[in-house]
């Protein structure tokens, strides 16, 4: 692996004034041809507070430091909509056990019960799963949740510039019934935690294995530990990722962006 790569870096307030949205929109479309296509820094500004991400950074470790028994009260295998907390080993990537744990949230929305509605539909939409513990957890993530969510609206909207739309019609074509935006607060784990936890370890531990998002946006807030690393489209070398202490948010975008694991 090399040593870390520099990515396209976006100011989101550059959308803010006629003299510089134009230029943002032209570094958007450029940041998809990037030899990293589809992925980037985006410089958030005030947009999501500092506090708001340091409160719901503080709410996951919290979670995450619970016992597994108590994590477990809100076991995703015991809900219909994929929304829970799912643990260490519990899944797979390329026949390799991830050492990760997480919790899946989304939209607080109504289960989807039209005939024939598609099975990510009926698998993904519906209410969510929120823990007791720790206290305040549920509006920590809410209130991160919906700065984030406007930030990709924002950026949805200059994608649709950047590819000569007319406003909206992403949205449109692919989110009829509205954007299905999900979360995933998750923690990463060394093979040493994960054995002592009972959890089978192969020798290529891996957090979480090489794949690419599914969707058509996707936001990444790191803390201190990083760990994303991105595969090069020109030669697959490995590049290790991290907006770690410059305002940014690593951001992917299409199907058609490049393999990254943790």
């Amino acid at each position: 692996m090399e040593a870390p790569d520099s990515l396209p870096l976006l100011r989101l307030r550059d959308l803010d004034s006629p003299a510089t949205r134009a230029g943002f929109v032209a570094a958007l479309r450029q940041a998809c041809t990037h030899p990293h296509s589809g992925f980037f820094f985006l410089e958030v500004g005030d947009r999501i507070p500092q506090p708001c991400c340091s409160a719901a950074l503080r709410a996951a470790s919290d979670f995450f430091a619970l016992p597994v028994e108590e994590k477990l009260q809100i076991d995703l295998q015991e809900s219909p909509h994929y929304r829970g907390f799912a643990r260490l080993g519990s899944e797979t990537t390329a026949a390799i056990t991830d050492l990760r744990e997480y919790i899946e949230l989304g939209d607080e929305r109504a289960p989807v019960a039209r005939e024939g509605a598609a099975a990510y539909e009926r698998m993904g939409i519906g209410p969510n799963q929120w823990p007791a513990q720790p206290p305040g957890f549920r509006d920590a993530m809410l209130r991160y949740f919906e700065a984030a969510c406007a930030v990709g609206e924002e950026v949805m909207g200059a994608v649709s510039e950047a590819l000569e739309l007319p406003p909206g019609e992403l949205a449109r074509r692919y989110c009829a019934e509205g954007a299905h935006t999900r979360y995933k607060p998750a923690c990463y784990r060394s093979s040493s935690w994960a054995s002592a936890d009972g959890v089978g370890v192969e020798a290529q531990s891996q957090g979480l294995g090489a794949h690419k998002d599914f969707g058509f946006l996707s936001l990444l807030l790191q803390n201190e530990l990083a760990g994303l690393e991105v595969q090069r489209a020109s030669d697959g070398v490995w590049i290790a990722v991290s907006c770690h202490g410059i305002a940014g948010i690593w951001v992917a975008f299409f199907s058609r962006c490049q393999r990254h694991r943790c």
